[in-house]
């Protein structure tokens, strides 16, 4: 839905900020001094916190550009990638307010592509763009790289079809191992973030659209190191009034004493071949 022009308000009524257009997303950076607004005339706003001080201001779409901003999202405190109303994705750098890199849609996929939302790999240093996109009526996520020059340039390497229908919800762990996503039909799936493989399925897990997701921060105990194997829920929330929490599962790596029996099935192929050869 959209939010109205008004940012924020005290407690006494009185309006702290107050935007030139109506607000379509919101993220806070990394370390919760900034925040951005997306809006419906293409800009992205990025605003001290809690002063709410313009800080910059981007337009990335609006007339004769992409559009109205649908989605944005960080990479720490500096970078803020947009989703834009004409499916393609902007991102650019807050302190410089220097557009780093305008990304049409995946090339390849049927009828017409367009990225629905956008988040960032969650940890530090991956510089990886991760994409909700929805095309021929299903819905695809796709990664972005970034190159190691400075500044870097994102261009799309990899995508998947991850659900039968639109997406229509979606969010990265903040741990970087997952992504998720909810559909126009209320089904709700995983994924390895580095891979793109499926990792987990909740069908019909709503009984329509899933309206919102996100996954959770798996805790650490002070004075503990994080724990690998651990793995963030996803929580979903649709437009029937409900909510489901689906645990991702991770794909099993091959069992290493399965490698030589495979080996050896394969060498056994290829003598059998030759026989029918001869």
């Amino acid at each position: 839905g959209v939010i109205p022009r008004v940012l924020f308000r005290t407690r006494s009524g009185r309006d702290v900020a107050r935007g030139p257009t109506e607000i379509k997303a919101l993220a806070f950076s990394a370390d919760g001094r900034s925040l951005a607004a997306g809006g419906e005339d293409g800009a992205v706003r990025v605003h001290d916190w809690p002063s709410l001080k313009l800080k910059s201001e981007l337009v990335v779409g609006g007339p004769g550009g992409g559009g109205g901003v649908r989605d944005v999202d960080w990479a720490g405190d500096d970078t803020v990638a947009a989703a834009l109303d004409d499916g393609s994705v902007a991102v650019w750098s807050v302190a410089t307010s220097r557009l780093l890199s305008t990304l049409p849609p995946p090339k390849g996929l049927p009828g017409s592509p367009s990225v629905a939302r956008v988040r960032f790999d969650r940890v530090a240093g991956r510089r990886r763009l991760l994409a909700a996109v929805n095309a021929g009526g299903a819905g695809w996520v796709a990664a972005a790289d970034a190159s190691a020059a400075t500044p870097p340039v994102y261009t799309w390497t990899a995508r998947t079809r991850l659900l039968p229908a639109p997406i229509t919800a979606f969010d990265a762990s903040p741990c970087g191992r997952f992504v998720g996503a909810g559909s126009a039909d209320g089904d709700v799936r995983c994924a390895c973030a580095r891979t793109l493989r499926p990792a987990g399925r909740a069908t019909k897990g709503h009984m329509i659209f899933v309206t919102a997701a996100a996954f959770e921060t798996v805790a650490v105990r002070p004075g503990t190191k994080a724990d690998a194997a651990a793995v963030p829920r996803f929580l979903t929330v649709s437009a029937d009034a409900s909510a489901r929490v689906t645990a991702p599962r991770p794909p099993r790596p091959l069992p290493a004493a399965l490698l030589p029996l495979l080996l050896a099935l394969l060498i056994l192929a290829l003598f059998l071949g030759e026989l029918a050869l001869a």
